[in-house]
């Protein structure tokens, strides 16, 4: 201990620097809100069996999810939200404020948004969930227009051919169905509550940084002591 003893200055003069450096910056450092909102993904066999026929793709719900996840973090979802937020900046800079978690055992995502006040993120979480129910709806009834279209051209072709009259039945009712698709928000993601504005934020913990500093300069400061007595 004796190189410390003799050098204390030197040892308590680095602590004291390292632990004001570190307390200063920790103070710059923004407090930051975190507002989350969930969505439930919910199938739509029936919808999607009527546009494009049996194809199973809800036997794996964890896909599902994960899809859903990723969709939600596209460019096309953000500049919806910029449209609704008034955000004048690329959109790219609201998606980086947002993460989305799914969860194996349930069928749910977790959106949350960070902003550096509570009000906004909170509209920025609430502004993700409705977008995205928002385009699912709108890709739901861009595919029956589609599929409509396709089966009004069959059951014209059917009507030249003189085709079975309960094959005309069954697919007229396929296209009345179709339209009734394509005229109500159908989708298969909705929110469940939305995101309230949270009452505290999280931030910099100055004392404890520079506690932690003065700690690193203490030990910092006996190697410099004995480093010197060789």
């Amino acid at each position: 201990l004796r190189p410390i003893i003799t050098r204390w200055p030197i040892v308590l003069g680095l602590a004291v620097v390292i632990a004001a450096g570190a307390y200063y910056q920790a103070q710059k450092k923004e407090v930051t809100y975190v507002a989350s909102t969930q969505l439930l993904i919910q199938p739509t066999s029936q919808v999607d069996e009527l546009i494009v026929g049996p194809s199973g793709q809800w036997s794996d719900p964890n896909r599902i999810a994960t899809n859903h996840a990723t969709l939600l973090m596209t460019r096309s979802v953000a500049e919806r939200v910029a449209d609704k937020l008034g955000y004048k900046a690329p959109p790219e800079g609201l998606l980086g404020a947002i993460s989305v978690n799914t969860d194996e055992n349930s069928d749910f995502l977790t959106l949350a948004a960070t902003a550096g006040n509570p009000r906004s993120a909170a509209a920025i979480a609430n502004g993700f969930a409705e977008a995205f129910v928002e385009s699912r709806s709108d890709e739901f009834r861009a595919e029956a227009r589609s599929a409509q279209r396709s089966a009004e051209r069959q059951l014209a072709q059917l009507q030249r051919t003189g085709a079975l009259p309960a094959q005309k039945k069954e697919l007229a009712r396929k296209i009345e169905r179709l339209e009734l698709v394509s005229s109500f928000p159908v989708t298969d993601a909705k929110q469940v509550e939305r995101a309230v504005p949270p009452g505290a934020g999280v931030g910099p913990k100055p004392i404890r940084t520079a506690l932690f500093g003065f700690v690193l300069g203490l030990v910092l400061g006996a190697g410099i002591a004995y480093l010197l007595e060789l």
